[in-house]
């Protein structure tokens, strides 16, 4: 015999269920109208996907500054360097724990240090294994 659901565990299934139908139904409405490409999609390399040097922060700049650079780049996400050395990657999600202290936290309270990147470098075995895994989780997403 199974166990019987409560009330609220059974509603969240439920909507749960619904919201993958209706995530499944949208994508199928997007392929059939055409606005999402089902062909093979070109080759892409990192340079193609990062953004210009001059949008960064520093590990002593405050959350201030960081969220108005990403704000100027519509961007969740802005790298933190010491001068040409990659110190550590800065989102939103790093700061939301700092909100109202924006002014007084430096980045360096907030930032995610040593993250994993790939230089510009259209050769990249690594790269070239993960694109395709990155891809797979997003299909509906394009590059830019």
């Amino acid at each position: 015999m199974r166990p019987r659901l409560g009330v609220a565990a059974s509603a969240v299934l439920l909507t749960s269920t619904v919201l993958v139908a209706l995530g499944s139904a949208v994508t199928h409405a997007c392929h059939a109208a055409g606005d999402i490409p089902t062909g093979p999609r070109p080759a892409v390399v990192a340079g193609d996907i990062m953004r210009s040097a001059a949008a960064r922060v520093t590990p002593g700049d405050n959350l201030a500054r960081a969220a108005d650079v990403m704000e100027s780049l519509g961007s969740r996400e802005v790298p933190v360097v010491t001068g040409r050395t990659l110190v550590g990657i800065l989102t939103r999600t790093d700061m939301e724990p700092h909100r109202g202290h924006y002014e007084w936290t430096p980045v360096l309270a907030a930032m995610t240090p040593n993250p994993r990147r790939y230089e510009r470098n259209p050769g990249s075995k690594v790269l070239a294994r993960r694109i395709p895994i990155i891809m797979a989780g997003m299909p509906s997403a394009e590059l830019p």
